[in-house]
């Protein structure tokens, strides 16, 4: 009857210890994706690359959208940047007002090259998405990982789900 509950109380203890391998495992590697996410939401949400920039629109051919009220137009615009003069062209830029010549439009210039000058960065909400979703992996993780090493039920559950599925 003693070795049965020896190789019964093994079993559990093996169980529990591979329980608690995969739990670290996963853990290690979903804190990381969400190290990860958090590092390129910070990054592209403060790019120190872009500067704000308000250019004037000089020429323009816009079209309006009847179906949707908005206008797109091909814009030609002028922005100054130390005493200079760029010209950025843009073929595809929308509004839901119209558009006049002297209308002042925000453009995000390259720090390093002034002539390099774009409508957009990227949106926000996705930074900021992309932040959250990260400290959401950190936090499950960190939970998961935690109940499964604190509690031995947990752990032998979690072992013998993965026997049973590689079974």
């Amino acid at each position: 009857m003693q070795t049965k509950q020896q190789l019964i109380r093994k079993s559990i203890e093996g169980a529990a210890r591979m329980g608690k391998t995969y739990a670290i495992l996963a853990g290690i590697i979903f804190i990381g994706l969400g190290v990860f996410f958090v590092i390129i939401g910070s990054w592209m949400h403060s790019d120190p690359h872009l500067l704000n920039v308000k250019s004037k629109v000089v020429q323009k051919d816009c079209n309006e959208i009847i179906s949707s009220l908005r206008y797109n137009c091909f814009l030609t615009l002028s922005y100054n940047i130390d005493n200079k003069e760029y010209i950025k062209k843009v073929k595809n830029y929308s509004s839901y007002t119209p558009i006049h010549i002297d209308d002042e439009v925000i453009l995000f210039v390259n720090t390093d090259n002034h002539a390099d000058a774009v409508l957009s960065k990227s949106p926000d909400w996705l930074n900021i998405l992309l932040i959250i979703v990260g400290i959401l992996f950190i936090l499950f993780s960190g939970i998961y990982v935690y109940f499964i090493c604190t509690y031995q039920g947990l752990a032998v559950l979690s072992g013998l789900k993965k026997v049973v599925l590689e079974s």
